[in-house]
């Protein structure tokens, strides 16, 4: 998608203060943070779409099978017994493209089977390209260095094993002490346009283990109304960071009580948990935050959703390499 778009700076504990900042850009350079819509996805050509990135997706892994060939039958003489010999078991081949590596699946099981919970430890796909990213279960995991080339040495790469069980390991500075967001690797879902009251259910499960390290948040991130347009982000651990905007109140939903953020227009909206609590694991309900929002004025009844993410905003490493594993993520919408 070619268009203008902006982007918001967070601001780390070394910035001191919430910087707000708009840059008006095209292309991949600097917009807000966000994961780009994959192959299917309504933005599909965003770099950066924490973001703004031309839409560069993995489709979704295919597998081809091969029958057994039918059993061949000896008859003798009635009454003949009958000798059967069976074919070897099929051969499934499972493929996506580059970097793609093709995995038979002969024994042991293929790891795009691992269940929430489990740390990847033996990934079937793997990149450190800024935009690179695959197709995986109806989402796409997507490494998303959206503003890394803005600071020289900002690294990241991402290991999958299922969209429900992922890494990341990143390596960025805030020696510039701007608190500039620098990657927001994620796996995300992406919707036609979708109204809010269209939902009769939008719930999420999470669950990730952060170095705890550096300056970064790990949060949902919502695109609203177009990708990138309005955005809403739940964060889920926030560490040594802070959302733009100002606090406008604080709510309870999920069990769990939230300040809420908001920028001036409420371009930007975020949820996070208040007293500095930390949720690792859990489940969020999207479609009661999006309709509080709209009771409370803050968002027009009328909302479309084009794109739910998680993920984490990497600001800071604290001097080395750090990883992120995420072991959870599914959305239940209806």
């Amino acid at each position: 998608m070619n268009k203008q778009h902006h982007m918001i700076k967070r601001i780390g504990a070394a910035g001191g203060a919430t910087l707000l900042a708009a840059l008006v850009l095209s292309g991949c350079q600097g917009a807000p943070r966000a994961d780009a819509p994959s192959a299917t996805s309504v933005g599909a050509a965003l770099m950066a779409q924490k973001t703004c990135h031309p839409a560069k997706k993995c489709p979704a892994p295919t597998t081809t099978t091969t029958a057994p060939a039918p059993a061949p039958t000896t008859t003798t003489t009635a009454p003949a017994p009958t000798t059967t010999t069976t074919a070897p078991a099929p051969t499934t081949t499972t493929t996506t493209t580059a970097p793609a590596p093709t995995t038979t699946t002969t024994a042991p099981v293929p790891t795009t089977s691992s269940v929430p919970g489990q740390v990847c430890t033996n990934p079937y796909y793997k990149t450190s390209d800024a935009n690179g990213g695959v197709s995986d279960g109806g989402y796409y995991v997507h490494n998303n260095l959206w503003n890394a080339a803005k600071y020289p040495g900002t690294t990241g790469s991402t290991e999958v094993c299922s969209y429900h069980s992922w890494n990341h390991t990143a390596y960025a500075s805030n020696a510039s002490g701007t608190g500039e967001v620098k990657t927001y690797p994620n796996v995300h879902k992406d919707y036609s346009g979708r109204t809010i009251n269209s939902f009769t259910q939008l719930t999420s499960t999470f669950a990730q283990v952060s170095p705890n390290s550096g300056i970064y948040n790990v949060a949902y991130d919502m695109w609203l109304n177009g990708v990138p347009n309005d955005e809403v982000m739940v964060w889920t651990e926030n560490h040594k960071q802070y959302p733009a905007g100002s606090k406008f109140t604080t709510v309870t939903i999920s069990g769990v009580s939230w300040d809420v953020y908001a920028t001036s227009g409420n371009g930007y909206i975020a949820f996070v948990p208040s007293g500095g609590k930390v949720l690792t694991s859990g489940t969020v309900d999207l479609k009661a935050m999006l309709q509080w929002l709209v009771a409370q004025g803050r968002l027009p009844a009328t909302s479309t959703v084009d794109q739910v993410g998680y993920g984490v905003e990497v600001v800071d490493t604290g001097g080395s390499k750090a990883t992120w594993n995420f072991t959870d993520f599914s959305i239940t919408d209806r």
